[in-house]
C-alpha cells in the first residue's frame, strides 16, 4: 500500500494562524484518484529522463563542434542549462508526491522552490535576448554582429538578474508544521512575514519576468515577420552577380527556418508556463488551489524542457547532425574499425 493512502480520506489542512485552508504545494493531503501518485511518477520520470538526455545533447553539440560556437547558439546553451536546472528538481517533487509529508529538510525546501523560479526567469529572459538577436540580424541592415565576449557578458547579466529577483523565494520557503487529525504534517511552502506584501512582489515579478519579456518577444517577432513579408529576402543587400543572388537566397531560407524554430519554441514556452504563473497567482488571492492542480501546472512546465531539444533537431540540420554523431559515436567507431580491418584484409589479399 502507498505511503500516501493514509491521507486519502482527509480533507484539506487548515492554517491555524489564518483559519483558512492551507496551500500545501506538492504535499497532497486530500483525496486523490486511484493510483494517481503512480501516474504522476511515471509522467515525471519520463519528462525528466527525456529532458536530461535532450538538453545534455544540445550543450554537448555546441561545445564539441567548433562550427556551432556562435553567440546565438550560446544563448540556446544557456536556455538548455536553465531547463536542466529546472528538471533536476523533479526527483524531489516525485518523492513528495509519494511520501506526502516533506521529508527532505529545510535546506532543500529553500533550494527546490528557488531553482524552479530562478530557472523559469532565466529561460524567459534568454528567449527575449534571442528575439532581440534575431531582430537585429534580420531587420537591421549591416548591423554589427553580436560577439562571443559581449554575449557572455549579457548571459552573466541575465543570471544575476534572475538570481536576484527570485531570491525572496529562497528566503521565505520553509518547512511548515501543522498538527491536525491527531498527527503532525510537514510541507514545504512559502511563508511570508506579516510585514511583507507577497502580492506586490509577485506582481513585480510577473511584470519584469513575464509580461515585459513576452511583450518584447511578440513585438520583435511581429517586426521580423513584417520584414520577411515585405521582401523576398530577409536582408536587403545590394548584390550584382547571379551567384551572389543565389547565395543570399540560401542564407535567407536558413534565417526563415531558424525564425520558425524560435517562434515555435516561444509559443510552446508561453503556453506551457502560463498555467504555472496562473496557479501561483491563484494561490496568493484565493484558497481554491489544490496540490494536484499545482503539481500538474509544474509538470506542464517541466514537459516544455523536454520539447526544446526535439525542436532544435527538427528545424536545425546542424543540431540534427550533431545529435547523430553524439548518439552514434560508438556505432561510427565500430563501423570505422570494421572497415579498416576489411580494407587491410583486402590489401593483404591483393598483395598475395
Amino acid at each position: 500500500m502507498s505511503l500516501s493512502r493514509e491521507y486519502d480520506n482527509m480533507t484539506v489542512l487548515i492554517d491555524p494562524n489564518k483559519g483558512t485552508p492551507a496551500f500545501t504545494y506538492f504535499s497532497e493531503y486530500g483525496e486523490r484518484m486511484k493510483n494517481q501518485e503512480y501516474l504522476e511518477l511515471m509522467v515525471l520520470m519520463t519528462i525528466c529522463t527525456t529532458s536530461v538526455i535532450g538538453n545534455s545533447l544540445v550543450i554537448a553539440a555546441v561545445m564539441k563542434k567548433r562550427s556551432m560556437r556562435n553567440p546565438t547558439n550560446y544563448l540556446i546553451v544557456n536556455l538548455s542549462m536553465s531547463d536542466l536546472l529546472f528538471v533536476m528538481m523533479t526527483p524531489f517533487i516525485m518523492t513528495t508526491r509519494i511520501t506526502v509529508n516533506w521529508k527532505l529538510g529545510g535546506f532543500l525546501c529553500r533550494i527546490v522552490s528557488y531553482i524552479q523560479f530562478f530557472s523559469a526567469a532565466n529561460s524567459i529572459l534568454t528567449m527575449m535576448l534571442i528575439s532581440i538577436d534575431r531582430y537585429r540580424s534580420i531587420c537591421i541592415i549591416n548591423v554589427t554582429k553580436l560577439t562571443t565576449k559581449v554575449g557572455a557578458v549579457i548571459i552573466c547579466c541575465v543570471w544575476m538578474v534572475s538570481l536576484t529577483m527570485t531570491l525572496p523565494i529562497a528566503l521565505f520557503s520553509i518547512e511548515t508544521h501543522i498538527t491536525q487529525w491527531g498527527k503532525e504534517h510537514v510541507f514545504c511552502g512559502l511563508v511570508w512575514p506579516k510585514e511583507a506584501n507577497p502580492d506586490i512582489y509577485f506582481s513585480v515579478l510577473a511584470l519584469f519576468l513575464f509580461i515585459m519579456p513576452v511583450t518584447t518577444l511578440i513585438v520583435n517577432y511581429c517586426r521580423i515577420f513584417n520584414t520577411v513579408r515585405k521582401s523576398s529576402k530577409v536582408k536587403v543587400i545590394k548584390v550584382t552577380s547571379k551567384d551572389n543572388h543565389k547565395e543570399q537566397d540560401q542564407i535567407s531560407s536558413k534565417q526563415i527556418k531558424l525564425l520558425k524554430m524560435f517562434v515555435l519554441i516561444v509559443a510552446l514556452f508561453i503556453a506551457m508556463i502560463l498555467p504555472f504563473f496562473a496557479a501561483s497567482f491563484v494561490v496568493l488571492f484565493t484558497d481554491t488551489m489544490t496540490s494536484t492542480i499545482f503539481t500538474w501546472s509544474v509538470t506542464l512546465t517541466l514537459a516544455n524542457t523536454a520539447i526544446n531539444p526535439i525542436i532544435y533537431g527538427y528545424f536545425n540540420t546542424k543540431f540534427k547532425q550533431a545529435y547523430k554523431e553524439l548518439l552514434c559515436k560508438r556505432c561510427t567507431r565500430k563501423v570505422g574499425h570494421e572497415r579498416s580491418i576489411s580494407n587491410s584484409q583486402g590489401t593483404h589479399t591483393d598483395g598475395e
